[in-house]
């Protein structure tokens, strides 16, 4: 079934990565694409998903999901240097860390919730996805990647608000005044229908931008890539496996949790090392490879999990 999940996402994506390939999406549609879904699609979705299905009361409480986004930041960064050790003076040190750090935390769980779960925790599992993205968006776009990078800019509070997060933000205030009980369901069929445009777009979005990505088979470019997808995509799920067995944590919680440590690289990686001043040519490779590699590794670990949770 797991096997069966990646090749339909797989086949989604190749769409996109067709697509690039024939040049029927360019820069400017990609650009379109990418601005569409950070900016209309993605919020939307998060916005209808909070205000219908999310609760002050809601167990785990949000707070949970902030903090494990920021625990297996620390894990990845604490495997990093374990095994990074020896090239804290290599020029790529800080561009091969943002790979085993920066997960793609949203494109593929949403894309995997929408294939692989029922309904009823399809909406739980989403709740749960926008929730670690408070946290996750915050590291990648502002603290993370300022102290993982170092940039010679100071650290400004503005850009800890995408518009993700102000969706997320906005969703939290109208369920605390208990305004969303008065948004009938015909306006929520509506935001659906536009935030649902989310999973097959985001997973065009991702096949054209690997696509664009120029591969550099030289050893001193490929060994810290295959290093960086080994300790992102073996080492980290396993550590945070180890956490959930020891903090006996199973049903969807865990299953969510097993999903976002076990992602490839984030696809927006090469946005921010750009942003940043660094070599973002050098992650565009590292993103490309440790999807690939997550082809085998994402059905392995989910299928681990269920063999010994369940759902």
């Amino acid at each position: 079934m797991v096997y069966s999940l990646i090749l339909k996402l797989l086949a989604v994506a190749a769409l996109g990565f067709f697509l690039y390939r024939r040049r029927i999406i360019n820069e400017a549609v990609l650009e379109f694409l990418g601005d569409f879904l950070v900016k209309i699609t993605i919020p939307v979705l998060i916005f209808a998903s909070l205000c219908r299905n999310f609760s002050f009361s809601f167990r785990p409480p949000w707070w949970v999901f902030i903090l494990w986004s920021l625990v297996i930041f620390i894990l990845a960064i604490f495997i990093s240097f374990l095994l990074f050790f020896w090239a804290k003076k290599h020029h790529l040190f800080s561009e091969s860390l943002s790979l085993v750090v920066f997960q793609n935390s949203g494109y593929l769980p949403l894309n995997i919730a929408f294939f692989l779960l029922s309904p009823f925790l399809r909406e739980k599992f989403l709740v749960f996805v926008f929730l670690y993205l408070l946290g996750y968006n915050i590291l990648i776009w502002s603290i993370g990647s300022f102290f993982i990078f170092r940039p010679q800019e100071k650290f400004r509070f503005s850009s800890l608000f995408s518009p993700p997060v102000a969706a997320a933000l906005l969703a939290f205030l109208i369920v605390g005044i208990k305004l969303n009980t008065y948004i009938p369901e015909s306006v929520y069929s509506y935001l659906f229908l536009i935030g649902n445009l989310s999973f097959a777009l985001s997973l065009i979005f991702l096949g054209a931008s690997l696509a664009r990505i120029r591969i550099n088979l030289s050893l001193p470019v490929l060994m810290p890539l295959f290093i960086a997808s080994l300790l992102k995509l073996m080492l980290l799920p396993l550590g945070v496996l180890f956490l959930l067995f020891y903090f006996k944590i199973g049903g969807l919680l865990g299953f969510f949790l097993i999903v976002e440590a076990a992602m490839p690289a984030a696809v927006s990686l090469p946005l921010v090392a750009l942003w940043r001043g660094k070599n973002y040519e050098f992650i565009s490779q590292g993103v490309l490879i440790s999807h690939i590699l997550s082809l085998f590794t994402i059905p392995f670990w989910l299928g681990l999990y269920f063999r010994e949770f369940g759902l």
